[in-house]
C-alpha cells in the first residue's frame, strides 16, 4: 500500500508499506465418535508445518487414540491460533460365552448340547443359521456365532463339540496264555 500526504502549501511526502494477511489454519477433528474397545482412531492436524499441541502432550500433527475421552489440539501458522475437540467413547466387546471346547455323549440323554452366548441386549448370527441367544445342537462339531453388542460391536465366537461316549469301548487283553486253561488261551 501507498500513501501520499499533502498540505495546504503543497508539500507532500509519500511513503509505503507492505501488508500481509494471514489467514487462521484450518482444523477439523470430526463430529464426536464411539468406536469399539480395541479400535484405534489416528487423528489428525492436516497440515504438517503447524505448530501442533495435542491435550495428551504430542506435538506431532497425528496421534492415535484407543482410550474412551475429549482429545483436544491447539495449532498455529505462526500467527493465527485455533483449537478444535473430540469427544471420543470406546465401548466393550461382547463377553466370550463359551470357555473351553466341550466333549458329549449324542447317544444318550438329553441327546444334545444346548449352545448360549448370552451377551445382554446384544444379536446374534450363528453358523448353523439361527439368530437366537441360544441353538440347541444335535452332533458334534465346531460352532460359531458372531455377537453384535447393543453399541455395535461384533465378535465372533467358536466352540468344538466333541463326541466321546463311555461304554462305547472295544476291551483289547494285554495279554493271553495259550496254557489251555480256558482263560485267555487264544488272541481274537
Amino acid at each position: 500500500y501507498t500513501v501520499t500526504v499533502s498540505n495546504a502549501f503543497n508539500c507532500s511526502t509519500q511513503d509505503q508499506t507492505d501488508v500481509l494477511i494471514l489467514t487462521y489454519p484450518e482444523l477439523d477433528l470430526g463430529t464426536d465418535q464411539a468406536l469399539c474397545e480395541g479400535d484405534v482412531l489416528t487423528l489428525d492436524v492436516v497440515d504438517p508445518n503447524l505448530n501442533v499441541l495435542w491435550s495428551t502432550g504430542d506435538t506431532t500433527p497425528t496421534i492415535d487414540v484407543s482410550n474412551t475421552g475429549v482429545y483436544s489440539v491447539d495449532v498455529d501458522n505462526g500467527a493465527c491460533f485455533i483449537s478444535d475437540q473430540i469427544s471420543l467413547v470406546f465401548n466393550p466387546n461382547p463377553v466370550d460365552p463359551f470357555g473351553s471346547d466341550t466333549i458329549v455323549c449324542f447317544d444318550s440323554p438329553p441327546y444334545s448340547l444346548l449352545l448360549e452366548a448370552l451377551n445382554a441386549g446384544a444379536t446374534y448370527t450363528w453358523n448353523t443359521g439361527g439368530t437366537q441367544s441360544s441353538i440347541q445342537v444335535f452332533s458334534p462339531g465346531a460352532y460359531n456365532v458372531e455377537v453384535t453388542s447393543a453399541n455395535g460391536c461384533a465378535q465372533t465366537f467358536e466352540i468344538n463339540v466333541l463326541e466321546s461316549c463311555f461304554g462305547d469301548f472295544l476291551y483289547v487283553p494285554n495279554a493271553f496264555t495259550p496254557d489251555n486253561d480256558g482263560i485267555n488261551d487264544v488272541f481274537q
